[in-house]
């Protein structure tokens, strides 16, 4: 869109690096360039990698970061880089499947971003179904008389471009329901 290349103008500003986007129906999946978050702005990688998704976020389309993303949890490689993982939510639910990587070098400098997640996510998040009838439908459909639910069911947004495939639906809202029906292992609906 217009409001993300002039976004990525902005970015080229302050990166030392001319920064390269891998982008797919408005969603970055993959974002490398060199931009240094100095420690009068934020301490941390973790800081580091959230300011930085906040300044962009009319490039990343994900509205309030602080609000739509929760942390995973960070790891730090041999080299010092630190990969501050992220989910995507929305109005508190979660987006199934969704993960955005920031990696923050050693030098405080946000080197790239992978991202599996939905852009300008926008959707009414009350269900029309009880998480007992989701669960019902899901054992009805394992056509067993012996299913059961083995984990907790769960509200979600599930849309497959999280996963890079196309979604003519669009998001949707949906039951996450993991049950077994005894024969071949647990599956989720």
């Amino acid at each position: 869109t217009d409001a993300q290349q002039a976004a990525l103008d902005a970015l080229s500003q302050t990166s030392t690096e001319p920064p390269t986007v891998l982008a797919e129906e408005g969603a970055v999946r993959f974002l490398t360039g060199s931009v240094v978050i100095s420690d009068t702005i934020a301490i941390s990688p973790q800081e580091k990698a959230t300011y930085f998704l906040k300044q962009n976020s009319a490039l990343f389309q994900l509205g309030d970061a602080g609000k739509n993303l929760r942390t995973e949890g960070t790891t730090t490689d041999d080299l010092g880089n630190t990969f501050v993982r992220y989910s995507q939510q929305y109005k508190g639910v979660p987006v199934y499947g969704s993960d955005i990587i920031v990696s923050v070098n050693g030098q405080d400098a946000i080197e790239s971003v992978n991202g599996g997640y939905v852009p300008n996510l926008a959707i009414d998040v009350q269900p029309s179904v009880r998480s007992t009838k989701a669960e019902e439908i899901a054992l009805a459909d394992l056509g067993t008389g012996n299913g059961q639910v083995v984990a907790e069911t769960s509200l979600v947004i599930y849309d497959p471009m999280v996963f890079g495939e196309s979604s003519p639906e669009g998001p949707r809202l949906a039951w996450r329901v993991v049950a077994t029906n005894g024969e071949s292992g647990v599956l989720s609906f």
